[in-house]
This record gives C-alpha cells, sequence and structure tokens, in this order.
C-alpha cells in the first residue's frame, strides 16, 4: 500500500508490479490482481477511465473528485474539475429519481500538443503538394 500512495500518477497493476519488484519485494501479480479490487471497494483506490484490458488506478487520498481528458494519439491524461459538469450530473439524476453513488468521466480525443502535430503535417503536405504542382 506503500506503494501506491507514494505514487502520484495514474498506474497499472503492471506499472505497480514492476515498481515493487525495483525495491526488492516478493510479490507475485496474482496478489496484486486479488488486493486491488479490495482496495478499490474500500475507496482507497478508484479505477480511471481507460481503454486497456486491465484498467489504470489511483490513490484517492488527498485526489479531490476530478474527471479526465485522455488523448488517443499520446495516452496523455489530463485531470479537470468543472463544476458545471457536476452540477449537470446531479440535475440529470434529479430528473430521472436516481441516487448516484460514484461516477467517473473520461473523454477521449487529441491533446494540444498531437492536434499541433497533426496540423502541422497536414500544413506540411498540402506545401508539398503545391509545390509538385
Amino acid at each position: 500500500m506503500k506503494e501506491i500512495f507514494a505514487t502520484h500518477s495514474h498506474f497499472s497493476m503492471d506499472d505497480l508490479f514492476v515498481a515493487l519488484r525495483l525495491k526488492g519485494k516478493r510479490i507475485s501479480k496474482t496478489t496484486l490482481y486479488r488486493n486491488l479490487p479490495l482496495m478499490q471497494d474500500s475507496g482507497l483506490v478508484r479505477r480511471v477511465p481507460d481503454d486497456s484490458l486491465n484498467g489504470r488506478f489511483e490513490h484517492v487520498l488527498g485526489h479531490p473528485h476530478h474527471d479526465h481528458l485522455i488523448c488517443i494519439q499520446c495516452g496523455r491524461e489530463i485531470e479537470f474539475a468543472c463544476n458545471m459538469i457536476e452540477q449537470a450530473q446531479e440535475a440529470t439524476c434529479r430528473r430521472y429519481g436516481f441516487e448516484p453513488v460514484h461516477h467517473r468521466l473520461g473523454i477521449w480525443g487529441y491533446c494540444r500538443d498531437c492536434r499541433r502535430k497533426k496540423k502541422d503535417k497536414l500544413s506540411a503536405r498540402r506545401k508539398h503538394r503545391m509545390r509538385r504542382s
């Protein structure tokens, strides 16, 4: 658990396994696969939106609720908090008589850097075509 709370970024089971092994800890992946869901259920860690099969996690201690923007090009994850989104979710729950327990929001797309790279690449192609004409 110490390793999880020392990590201040999102981590996968494999990331945690490697970090523990590098510190000389003898632990099996089976132990992690068994215990991480228990830590989730107890509210110590939460799963973050992710496309991977096994998921990524973050510890909850010291992390107020937030949502995520995930770049599908480079994998960058941007954490953000937005009161308007929270209020809209609460209003939606009230409208449908729904009692929320927890939620997580992930928005997938392209980060600023990857959008810039795509734009630069497209611009370079256009210039190249114009020179050939």
